[in-house]
């Protein structure tokens, strides 16, 4: 077997002892050396490294603002849905059913894990209709009349699971 005396490296062309002081081992290569030198491994590694984390925060930031773009649109279609079962059932106790701003789910009884308003931000539909099933609709002028026990709501039912489902759509 006849040993090279200089291996050329096929990035920078320079030559070199066919060594592992210069050459990286590659048992898929029949040299068993790598085709460049370790200067040239070395540089275009760090070169990867540095467009890599660039490319990489980029995504990152792609990534988090279709995320973000994703949850307005579906809070925003959420906060609808519930707007027009307000309306559409109106105060339990007065009848009231012009403004969803003014109408309030009102929890009956301490059973309340969230705030329905705060949930189409963060919450999966299904856990929104859990909450809102255990309300009542009550307007701004009711509701703060509940919360000063002028009104009795334990005889009020809470909203049906077919009213919601029928508002709330998956």
């Amino acid at each position: 077997m006849v040993e090279l005396q200089e291996k050329a490296c096929s990035c920078c062309g320079n030559g070199f002892p066919p060594t592992t002081d210069y050459f990286t081992r590659d048992r898929r290569l029949s040299s068993g050396l790598c085709a460049r030198c370790k200067q040239c491994c070395k540089r275009i590694d760090a070169e990867r490294r540095a467009t890599g984390r660039k490319r990489n925060v980029q995504r990152t930031t792609t990534h988090i603002r279709r995320a973000a773009d994703y949850m307005l649109k579906h809070k925003h279609k959420r906060v609808n849905q519930m707007q027009q079962l307000k309306v559409a059932v109106g105060c339990q106790l007065c009848g009231y059913d012009r403004c969803a701003r003014s109408l309030h789910f009102h929890h009956k009884y301490d059973d309340k894990d969230y705030t329905v308003s705060q949930m189409a931000a963060t919450k999966n539909l299904s856990e929104i209709v859990d909450e809102i099933r255990k309300c009542v609709v009550l307007c701004g002028n009711c509701h703060g009349e509940t919360h000063d026990c002028l009104h009795d709501v334990s005889k009020l039912r809470r909203l049906d699971k077919r009213v919601v489902d029928g508002f709330i759509h998956h």
